[in-house]
């Protein structure tokens, strides 16, 4: 019976790939979840119900600036108004 020898090259190709690859995932979803017009919203909401109402006016300038054609709901710029 041989022994057989641990692939040392391909083991460490095969986890150089999966490093970039977690890596690039966890950028492109970062960048999705920074660049989402609700949950500045929903934070300036926050703001408001706690009467900080400049820290609300800066997150929904963030909404705004995200997407400035959001849906009649949840329109930053009229919320950024009231505050």
């Amino acid at each position: 019976m041989a022994k057989q020898k641990l692939n040392i090259k391909f083991l460490a190709i095969f986890l150089s790939i999966a490093a970039v690859l977690l890596v690039a995932v966890t950028v492109v979803g970062l960048v999705i979840y920074r660049n989402d017009p609700i949950k500045h919203i929903t934070t300036g909401d926050g703001y408001m119900a706690n009467g900080k109402f400049d820290s609300a006016s800066k997150s929904y300038f963030r909404a705004f600036g995200k997407d400035p054609y959001q849906t009649p709901d949840y329109r930053p710029i009229d919320k950024s108004i009231e505050a």
